[in-house]
């Protein structure tokens, strides 16, 4: 617990901002046993850390490196949740195709890439598989007790819901999240998840209280 508290401490800085690579349970999880065994962060870790910090600039880094390390599975998944986060799509769908999972890839990055696959479906219009991918994603979260990778799969099956017109289930999943990033004390990501719920209300002709969420998250 204090070697947890210790690593929370050292993100507090970034608390406000969108960290989908790097305030993940999984990181912290990792960050944790570095500290106790008294490790060097890894170049994953150093990178992950920076994209935090400046994605923008470390996009082009995470390329120059991936062409000297083009097998590099975790630089790979690392690029595509970048590229995800520009909207740079033909570039995330490539480099998803380039994702060769190993047999003992830790689960939370076999997490990320069904999830970030799910996506990449969601941009095709494959609401199927990507409903399929996202569940998967979202039960291997919740059987390591990832909980910020677990609100992540929610937003993305809210946003599968959505788009297909299920807005009922879609509020459900976007509950769920904010659920758990209320109690991570993660303001940006309980914005984001208000004003998906304004685009679900919006969906259902719900202008009042689509207003409302919007309000809220604004």
């Amino acid at each position: 617990r204090h070697c947890r508290a210790a690593a929370e401490k050292s993100l507090e800085p970034l608390r406000s901002k969108d960290l989908p690579l790097f305030y993940a349970s999984y990181y912290i999880k990792q960050n944790c046993l570095r500290r106790f065994f008294r490790l060097p962060p890894t170049l994953e870790t150093k990178l992950a850390r920076r994209a935090a910090a400046a994605p923008d600039k470390t996009l082009p880094l995470l390329a120059r490196l991936i062409r000297r390390q083009p097998h590099n599975q975790r630089l790979l998944l690392l690029y595509a949740d970048l590229c995800r986060l520009f909207h740079r799509r033909p570039e995330f769908h490539h480099t998803l195709g380039q994702i060769r999972l190993p047999i003992f890839f830790p689960a939370a990055l076999k997490a990320d890439f069904f999830r970030l696959s799910a996506l990449d479906e969601l941009y095709q219009t494959d609401m199927h598989a990507a409903s399929s991918l996202a569940s998967r994603a979202l039960k291997i979260c919740q059987q390591q007790g990832f909980s910020f990778e677990e609100a992540e799969c929610y937003q993305t099956l809210a946003q599968i819901y959505r788009i297909s017109g299920v807005f009922d289930v879609a509020a459900t999943m976007l509950r769920e999240a904010g659920k758990i990033y209320a109690e991570m004390a993660l303001p940006a990501k309980q914005a984001e998840t208000e004003a998906y719920l304004g685009l679900v209300e919006i969906g259902r002709e719900n202008y009042s209280a689509a207003a409302e969420y919007l309000a809220a998250a604004a």
